[in-house]
């Protein structure tokens, strides 16, 4: 796994087990140090132990980028994490030149430029591999999910309501949270919402089997 790969090397020099020697012009290895590590070979137990290591605030930010999805924007996630977009975008650049997050666009290189007013909801990121989503993921605790998929899909619904493209988001974080819903009327738009996706998607496997 080239992934796996590139990561544990990366983790040996940040941990100084692996070193170049420019006098020597060659690489050496701390074996016996690497060796009393115990190093996992899963490359998610890798990334959580290299997210670990970034600053609280990153760890955060990418954690809750991770609740939202593969890909998310800097607004969703300003307003996730109740902080401005600047600061979050601030909090996720450590991970943007680790490579563990990667643009969509360029717009994040000119979002704190005042006069291009560029809003946060077009500077866009996705996690550089599923694994990192993954990793950064399961560094929530457990029983917090549930909320905060909740935050999540009411976040969507007030803002997305009328768009149709985003109905699956909504419904998959509703679902995600479902254990947290307690009002009457917000059950019965859950079960609404659950309904329409389900129709739309019956709709979609319809229309394509009839096209192959």
């Amino acid at each position: 796994n080239a992934f796996f790969t590139i990561q544990f090397i990366r983790l040996l020099l940040d941990q100084h087990l692996l070193k170049y020697n420019e006098n020597e012009k060659s690489w050496t290895a701390d074996v016996d140090k690497i060796k009393a590590q115990s190093f996992s070979d899963n490359v998610v137990d890798l990334m959580i132990r290299k997210i670990q290591s970034l600053e609280a605030a990153t760890q955060f930010s990418m954690t809750m980028a991770a609740a939202i999805g593969n890909k998310f924007d800097l607004e969703l996630l300003s307003a996730i994490t109740n902080e401005s977009p600047n600061v979050v975008l601030q909090h996720l650049w450590p991970a943007l030149t680790d490579g563990y997050i990667t643009p969509a666009n360029e717009y994040y290189r000119m979002f704190e430029i005042e006069e291009l007013t560029i809003s946060p909801a077009n500077v866009i990121f996705s996690f550089a591999h599923d694994r990192v989503q993954q990793a950064s993921y399961q560094l929530i605790p457990e029983q917090e999910r549930p909320v905060l998929h909740l935050k999540i899909g009411r976040i969507l619904f007030d803002k997305f309501k009328n768009d149709e493209d985003h109905l699956f988001d909504i419904v998959n974080h509703y679902l995600l949270g479902l254990s947290q819903v307690t009002d009457k009327d917000e059950i019965e738009r859950v079960r609404s919402l659950n309904l329409k996706a389900g129709l739309r998607a019956k709709q979609a496997n319809a229309i394509g089997s009839a096209i192959r």
